[in-house]
């Protein structure tokens, strides 16, 4: 049986919450208290990412804060929009922020798994840290994946 427009914004919003949490997760781990957790492993202070790489890392979780805070904002006003209207929702914005929330942090992954991680000693954590960001990045994209083919299916 199809979902109606409501039952599909309740499952967007469900589908929201493993993207919201991963990305948190992510964040978590990338910082200084989530790398240097274990007693043996210090990062230098040096790495050989250039600026625009550093910057890019550097802004991505505004970026995605704020496009996970417009995706719950955009839920928000749909479900409020079906309850008035039933037949009126514009799904081309929900598709739009959560299409793009990849683009905030491909870049910023791909230099953290390059530059970061093989600074890691010993060569056991580098790659604990290397599966542990190939598992998140496969668990993301699948999580965004299946919010998309939702979200495209009503116009």
């Amino acid at each position: 049986m199809p979902l109606d427009r409501f039952d599909c914004i309740i499952e967007l919003a469900k589908l929201s919450i493993p993207i919201i949490k991963l990305f948190k997760l992510f964040f978590k781990k990338l910082s200084r208290e989530g790398m240097n957790n274990k007693k043996s492993l210090k990062l230098p202070l040096f790495t050989q990412m250039n600026s625009n790489q550093i910057e890019s890392l550097s802004q991505s979780a505004g970026k995605i804060s704020g496009d996970l805070s417009e995706l719950v904002r955009l839920l928000t006003q749909a479900d409020l929009t079906l309850a008035r209207e039933p037949n009126t929702i514009d799904n081309r914005p929900i598709i739009k922020i959560a299409g793009r929330l990849p683009t905030h942090f491909d870049g910023p992954l791909l230099s953290i798994v390059l530059y970061i991680v093989p600074l890691i000693d010993p060569l056991s954590d580098q790659d604990y840290y290397h599966t542990w960001f190939v598992t998140w990045n496969i668990l993301i994209n699948s999580a965004i994946h299946n919010f998309l083919q939702l979200a495209r299916t009503f116009d």
